[in-house]
């Protein structure tokens, strides 16, 4: 662990974890959980 004034920082490892979802960011399925996908062009998108 570091830590300096105002934040302390740990570095740590997921294992096992579920699918994630990129589209809405949550743990449990992934981006095919969704029955239609608009199409687009190369864009940049928010996450979330």
């Amino acid at each position: 662990m570091i830590s300096d004034s105002n934040f302390t920082y740990a570095k740590f490892k997921y294992e096992k974890l579920t699918l994630f979802c990129f589209l809405c960011s949550c743990l449990g399925h992934g981006e095919n959980f969704y029955p239609v996908r608009l199409k687009h062009e190369m864009q940049e998108m928010e996450m979330g």
